[in-house]
């Protein structure tokens, strides 16, 4: 400006070229603002994914929370699976599988161990036998 100003006061015009700009300042510009939008980009791309999996995690925990709430309400309210089925009475019992005790060396040892608790017979033991398949039982297994 202090050059325009010198050569107006002697009275001649300084030409006045235009400012000669590099191409690789114009390219350096356009491309930090293209560095800087795929950057921006990126980021929200990342801080997307974050969030979306954040979410995902609190929604499983929700659901295991309340999956074991309702559990818990479960187990309170329904009694054990044991009580529910009460079986049969020693009357019954005693009609299909009657009793008779194990006698060592008479051919009945051919049927292996107890069908229900796996041991083996002793002399003497109760016994019981199945009606239909006549597997051997202890007495106190039945």
């Amino acid at each position: 400006m202090r050059a325009y100003l010198r050569a107006s006061a002697t009275g001649t015009a300084p030409a006045l070229a235009p400012a000669a700009v590099s191409v690789a300042a114009v390219a350096g510009r356009v491309g930090l603002g293209y560095g800087i939008a795929i950057a921006v980009g990126v980021l929200v791309l990342v801080s997307t994914i974050m969030l979306v999996s954040y979410l995902c995690v609190l929604t499983k925990a929700g659901a295991a929370a309340h999956a074991a709430t309702l559990l818990a309400a479960a187990d309170t309210a329904a009694p054990p699976s044991s009580a529910a089925v009460p079986g049969l009475d020693v009357a019954a019992i005693d009609a299909l599988y009657p009793k008779y005790p194990h006698v060592a060396g008479t051919g009945d040892d051919s049927g292996g161990p107890c069908a229900i608790c796996l041991g083996d017979f002793a002399r003497g033991d109760a016994l019981r036998r199945g009606p239909g398949c006549g597997h051997r039982l202890h007495a106190c297994s039945v």
